[in-house]
């Protein structure tokens, strides 16, 4: 390989590098700003305006103050900005995970040049544009058949076997013995209902518009079944291991669950959830629905478990035991708040 060649491969492999840093150059820019747009949401005020402390002079209090700051910005001059210019790659980015299809567009070269007649040369093509395109769900029946063979000796004369021998094809196992559902129609409802919030009788009209017609009670039915039979086991499985670990946090939400046995709608239920430790090599989150907030469901949730317990101050997490307590920074200043507030009113 000459010099010639060589500076050509190296100019070729820079270039391409160049490529690939603008394109991760981009990137990070999106998820700084996706960053601090975020942390903005969580963290920051909700309203810019300063909430008026009692006591507290403020700047604006004369009322000829506000009036002449008025006039001064009705003649305020606000100098020009500069736009920054879009970043490059970001329609890029959010359409790389979808498959393509490239439609071309020719244009009719029997006839030749429209001017002289001649004939056209092919010399390029230019991408003009790129659309997403929607392909509504397509439901079919599945079914499955089952051949059945004979052995052509035994039963038969002469042979030692005096009975027929049958051999079935062996067939996949149903999600549910009897039904029609399959694991893609079960999943997309779990979906629709727990993480889209889509409720039953909602999707029932979905179905139908499919062509499927499917009524709330076999649905209930499924989910049902689902949860007991799919579901229960890997939640069980995924609890075992939380409590082999040697941190979790845990804490308990209020909710309100409608038309329960025994309960008013609005009476309060409470959700606990049981966290892995940011540290510990498995990951996990479990969550236990209980109708009461008693010390016990944290005693039974955390049966096993003998390492540390990060909660709040809820006296119900005393309950369990051979664990060692910890206590959250981020309750710490208002549990001493409210400390302080009761030993002042003592």
């Amino acid at each position: 390989m000459n010099q010639q060649d060589e500076l050509l491969r190296l100019q070729k492999l820079v270039a391409e590098q160049q490529k690939e840093l603008a394109k991760l150059r981009a990137q990070n820019e999106n998820l700084t700003q996706a960053l601090l747009h975020a942390r903005k949401k969580i963290f920051g005020s909700s309203s810019e305006r300063s909430r008026q402390i009692q006591g507290q002079m403020t700047l604006f209090a004369e009322e000829h103050l506000v009036e002449a700051l008025a006039k001064a910005q009705e003649s305020m001059t606000v100098p020009a900005h500069k736009r920054k210019p879009r970043q490059l790659g970001i329609r890029k980015e959010m359409l790389a995970n979808l498959p393509t299809e490239v439609v071309r567009c020719e244009t009719e070269t029997k006839n030749g040049c429209p001017v002289c007649q001649s004939d056209l040369v092919k010399i390029g093509s230019k991408v003009i544009r790129s659309e997403v395109r929607y392909i509504p769900a397509e439901l079919k029946v599945i079914q499955y058949v089952q051949d059945i063979y004979k052995c052509t000796s035994c039963g038969s004369e002469g042979s030692e076997e005096t009975k027929d021998t049958f051999v079935k094809a062996g067939v996949p196992k149903p999600v549910f013995p009897g039904s029609v559902a399959s694991p893609s129609v079960v999943a997309r409802i779990l979906y629709q209902k727990y993480d889209m919030g889509i409720p039953l009788n909602r999707q029932v009209k979905d179905w139908y518009n499919l062509g499927f017609v499917m009524n709330r009670q076999t649905m209930i039915g499924w989910v049902n079944r689902s949860c007991e039979e799919w579901l229960m086991p890997i939640y069980e499985r995924i609890h075992r291991q939380l409590l082999e670990s040697e941190l979790l946090h845990c804490d308990e939400s209020r909710i309100q669950c409608n038309k329960e046995a025994g309960k008013k709608a609005s009476s309060q239920s409470f959700m606990w959830v049981l966290c892995s430790g940011q540290e510990e090599k498995r990951q996990g989150v479990v969550f236990k629905y209980t109708q009461s907030r008693s010390g016990h469901h944290a005693q039974k949730l955390m049966a096993g478990f003998n390492g540390i317990l990060v909660t709040d101050a809820y006296t119900g997490y005393e309950k369990v035991e051979n664990v060692t307590r910890a206590l959250c920074f981020a309750h710490y200043p208002r549990t001493m708040i409210i400390r302080e507030v009761f030993a002042q009113a003592a």
